[in-house]
């Protein structure tokens, strides 16, 4: 649940919303130093009525382990783990990420203590996010900033008719239609996703294995390392089908105008 209505409904947008509904393990969001969200583990985990819980009491529950892993942070740029007993009854193991997405997030996911080290926190943390990518049923693709595809999950496969080492290192500029409707369109906006720009629920033909066009609505989030454009997220949900079935809408339209217009005319 997204305790901040308005970072809730642009979290949603993005690849965090998904991160949030899937993730089984408890899981908490930051922005700033706000929690705005929050998963039912989390709310059974911390004990919290969903009814009762609010921004300003979650942030207060969970503010000193916010400012701990904010100085693990600094050190460690983008991962934190480590234990801190929130009350006397409850101490938690938190792994904390932090998330480019427009604005920066802090996830973190927490658990009951456990004897593990550092590394193998740091290494599983990892895991998770991972697993999440790849299992997401909405297409990912991870470009860098020359296009370049890092890393694709199996629904980007699927979508596009490729296996996972045929999408690598290819370029995503590949995949622009060579003639056809939407062809400039589709090259512009391309463009903008590599030159870092933040694009939500733009629509675009792709060109699969098959050469088929399909259709994708697009949303993208520039990530940014060190105040520079490491990589690019980008979400594709397929729409061919609604796109296709109105094209034909419109042609039958079309044809029934044209109709009417020689009736008209002979009349």
């Amino acid at each position: 649940m997204w305790l901040n209505a308005e970072t809730g409904k642009n979290a949603e947008r993005t690849f965090l919303g998904p991160l949030l509904k899937l993730t089984i393990e408890p899981m908490v969001v930051w922005s700033g130093q706000s929690v705005v969200g929050l998963n039912d583990s989390a709310l059974r985990l911390l004990s919290l009525n969903s009814n009762q819980i609010s921004e300003s009491s979650a942030t207060d529950l969970l503010a000193d382990m916010f400012h701990q892993f904010e100085r693990e942070l600094d050190v460690r740029e983008d991962l934190a783990s480590g234990t801190i007993q929130l009350r006397n009854d409850l101490t938690l193991e938190y792994r904390a990420q932090t998330i480019e997405n427009g604005e920066q997030f802090i996830v973190a996911v927490l658990s009951k203590p456990k004897r593990e080290s550092v590394d193998e926190d740091l290494l599983e943390v990892k895991s998770r996010f991972e697993t999440i990518f790849q299992n997401s049923p909405v297409a990912h693709i991870v470009v860098t900033p020359r296009g370049i595809i890092r890393d694709v999950n199996d629904a980007a496969c699927d979508l596009l008719g490729y296996e996972t080492d045929q999408l690598l290192k290819r370029s995503i500029m590949s995949f622009q239609p060579p003639l056809g409707e939407g062809v400039d369109e589709s090259q512009q906006i391309l463009q903008a996703i590599l030159d870092g720009d933040q694009l939500m629920g733009v629509e675009i033909p792709l060109i699969d294995a098959s050469s088929e066009r399909v259709w994708v609505n697009l949303t993208s989030s520039p990530i940014e390392t060190g105040g520079r454009v490491a990589e690019i997220s980008i979400m594709a949900i397929d729409i061919t089908r609604r796109r296709e079935a109105e094209m034909r809408e419109e042609a039958e339209a079309n044809r029934a105008n044209l109709y009417l217009e020689a009736i008209t005319h002979d009349l």
